[in-house]
C-alpha cells in the first residue's frame, strides 16, 4: 500500500495540486502581463478569420485588411479564432483580459498534455508525468509567454500532443489495437499543430525518418516472421490515415488553405522556412541582420534562456540513450521519438539556416521535447545510483536529487523577481539577466510599454497641467496607439511625454526630454517614461 501511495497517488496528488495552483496563478496574475508588439495585428486577424467562417466563406478580408510584409494569411490562424470567438462571449472591456485568459489556459493544458507524454515515455511512471509538467510550468520562458504568445505557446501544446499521439500509437503498434484511431488521433494532432505555426510541418519528415530507422532495426525480424506483406499493408493504411486527416484538418482550421490546399500550403512552408525579413538582431554583444545570423544562434538560445539543471540533465538523458543504444544494439522507441522531436527541427534550423528572431520564442515548440529528455536523464541516473550495490552512489542520488531541488528553488525565486518579465529569463552561465544585458535581446516584445502607459495615466497630472496631454509611445521601429491612456492623444513629433523600449535604443529619442519613470527587471531597464521640460 505504501508502495502504491508512493509510486502513484503521491505524484498524481502533486500534479493535482500543481494544475490547481497554475489555474488559481493565471486568474491571479493576468493583469500584471502587458500586450506585446504583436498581440494587436494578431487580434485583428483572429478577428478577421473570424467572419470568414461566419459569413461561410464570403467575407475574405482576411487576406487583403493587413500589410503584405506581415504574411498574415500565411500563418496558421486557428488559435486567433479560439481567442475571438471567446471574446464575443465577454463585454468589450474585458477585451485583452479575455485574449490572455484563454492564451494561460492553453498553456497550463500543456501542462496536462507533457505529463501523458512522459508517462508514455516513462512507461506507466506517474512521478515522470509530474516532473515533466512542473518543468514546463517552472521554465520561465514558457510561464512568461503563456498569457500574451498566442503563437509559440499554442504550437508548443500541439507539438506534445503530437508527440503523446505518436508515442501511444507506436504503444500499440505490435499488437495492431486501435491502429486506425490512432493514426487519426495523429493526422489530426499534426494538422492542429501546422494550423498554427507552419514550421510543425516538419513532423512529416519526422516521421518518415521514424519509420525508416524501424525497418533498418525491424525489417530482418518481420520478413523471418513471414510477417512483411501485413506490416506493409498496415503501414500504408496508417500513411495514408494521417496524410489525408492531417490535411483535412488544415483546411478546416486554416482558411488560406481551404482556399488553395497545395498551392498555399506549399508557399507558406518556403515563405516560413525563409522568413523574409532582415531586421537587426542582437546577439552575444552586436547587431546582426537576421538574415546573417550564425547558425548557432537557435542552439545557443536553448542553452542560455533554459534553467543550467534542465540543460544539463537533456545532455544527460541523451547520454544515456546513446549508452543503451550500445549496450543493446537497438533504440528504445519511446526515447528515440522524444530525441528526434527535439533534434529533427533543431536540426533543420541550423541547417536550412532559417531567419530566426526574438530570443528562444520561435523555437519554444521544442523546449518540452528537451524537458522530456531531461526528466528522462533525471530519473534513469536517480534510479541506476538507487539500485546501485555501492552505498555512495545511493547516497549520491540523494544528493543530485536536493541539488536538483534547490536549483529548482533558485530558478523560481528568480522568476519572483523578474514578474512579469519571466520571458526574458537567461541561464547563470551568462550571468542571468543582469549578465545577459548588453549582450543579447532582453523585453524583446514591449509588454513593458503597458507597465508605462498604466504608471503614466496615474500620475501624469504631477507633471503637467494639460487637460488632454499628448504622448508618443515606441516600443519597436514604429509608433504604438496609447491603447491604455485614454485622457492623452497621439503626438509622434513634440508629445508631452514619451514612452520607449530599451530595445534598439528607443529610450535615447528626444535627449531633451527628462525620466520620470523607469520599468526594470532586476534592475535592468526595460522601459522609460519621459516628460517634455516644458510641461
Amino acid at each position: 500500500m505504501q508502495k502504491a501511495f508512493f509510486f502513484k497517488y503521491l505524484p498524481l496528488i502533486l500534479l493535482g495540486v500543481l494544475l490547481l495552483t497554475g489555474l488559481v496563478t493565471i486568474f491571479v496574475q493576468v493583469d500584471n502581463y502587458g500586450i506585446t508588439i504583436d498581440e494587436p495585428k494578431h487580434d485583428a486577424y483572429g478577428h478577421a478569420i473570424m467572419e470568414w467562417y461566419a459569413t461561410f466563406g464570403k467575407d475574405t478580408s482576411f487576406l487583403t485588411a493587413f500589410p503584405t510584409d506581415a504574411y498574415l494569411p500565411e500563418h496558421g490562424g486557428f488559435f486567433d479564432v479560439v481567442i475571438a470567438v471567446a471574446q464575443q462571449m465577454f463585454p468589450t472591456s474585458e477585451h485583452w483580459q479575455v485574449r490572455h485568459i484563454v492564451t494561460a489556459l492553453c498553456g497550463l493544458l500543456g501542462l496536462v498534455v507533457i505529463a501523458l507524454c512522459a508517462y508514455e515515455l516513462g512507461m506507466g511512471s506517474y512521478w515522470m508525468a509530474f516532473l515533466a509538467a512542473f518543468a514546463l510550468w517552472f521554465y520561465p520562458r514558457y510561464y512568461g509567454a503563456i498569457y500574451n504568445n498566442p503563437k509559440d505557446v499554442p504550437a508548443a501544446v500541439t507539438t506534445m500532443l503530437v508527440v503523446w499521439a505518436i508515442l501511444v500509437l507506436i504503444k500499440q503498434w505490435e499488437s495492431k489495437k486501435h491502429v486506425l484511431r490512432n493514426s487519426l488521433l495523429v493526422g489530426f494532432c499534426i494538422g492542429l499543430a501546422v494550423a498554427i505555426r507552419v514550421p510543425e510541418v516538419i513532423w512529416y519528415p519526422t516521421l518518415v525518418l521514424i519509420l525508416f530507422v524501424w525497418w533498418v532495426l525491424q525489417g530482418r525480424r518481420i520478413q523471418q516472421e513471414g510477417k512483411l506483406r501485413s506490416e506493409l499493408i498496415q503501414q500504408v493504411i496508417a500513411i495514408g490515415v494521417i496524410s489525408i486527416t492531417s490535411l483535412l484538418t488544415m483546411i478546416a482550421f486554416w482558411p488560406y488553405i481551404f482556399l488553395n490546399p497545395v498551392k498555399n500550403l506549399l508557399h507558406s512552408i518556403k515563405l516560413m522556412s525563409q522568413y523574409p525579413w532582415d531586421g537587426p538582431v542582437f546577439f552575444n554583444g552586436i547587431t546582426v541582420p537576421a538574415e546573417h545570423l550564425p547558425r548557432i544562434y537557435a542552439p545557443e538560445w536553448l542553452v542560455i534562456g533554459s534553467p543550467l539543471s534542465l540543460v544539463l540533465f537533456a545532455l544527460l538523458g541523451l547520454v544515456i540513450a546513446c549508452l543503451w543504444i550500445l549496450k543493446k544494439r537497438a533504440i528504445e522507441p519511446r526515447v528515440g521519438v522524444v530525441i528526434l522531436s527535439l533534434f529533427v527541427p533543431l536540426g533543420a534550423i541550423v541547417v536550412l539556416h532559417s531567419v530566426l528572431y526574438d530570443s528562444l520564442r520561435q523555437i519554444l515548440f521544442i523546449v518540452p521535447s528537451m524537458i522530456l529528455l531531461a526528466v528522462y536523464g533525471f530519473v534513469q541516473s536517480i534510479q541506476y545510483m538507487k539500485k546501485s550495490k555501492w552505498q555512495t552512489l545511493r547516497w549520491a542520488a540523494v544528493g543530485v536529487a536536493t541539488l536538483t531541488l534547490v536549483s529548482y528553488a533558485l530558478v523560481i525565486g528568480e522568476m519572483v523577481r523578474m514578474s512579469p518579465f519571466e520571458y526574458t529569463y537567461f541561464s547563470p552561465i551568462v550571468g542571468g539577466l543582469s549578465g545577459a544585458q548588453g549582450k543579447f535581446e532582453t523585453d524583446y516584445w514591449g509588454t513593458c510599454a503597458t507597465q508605462a502607459q498604466e504608471w503614466l495615466d496615474q500620475n501624469y497630472q504631477q507633471y503637467t497641467n494639460i487637460s488632454d496631454p499628448s504622448v508618443k509611445i515606441m516600443t519597436y521601429q514604429y509608433p504604438s496607439d496609447p491603447t491604455l491612456l485614454p485622457a492623452f492623444h497621439a503626438d509622434d513629433t513634440n508629445p508631452d511625454f514619451y514612452i520607449a523600449s530599451t530595445r534598439y535604443n528607443l529610450n535615447q529619442n528626444f535627449p531633451g526630454y527628462k525620466v520620470i519613470h523607469v520599468v526594470a527587471a532586476e534592475g535592468v531597464p526595460m522601459c522609460v517614461v519621459k516628460v517634455k521640460p516644458a510641461s
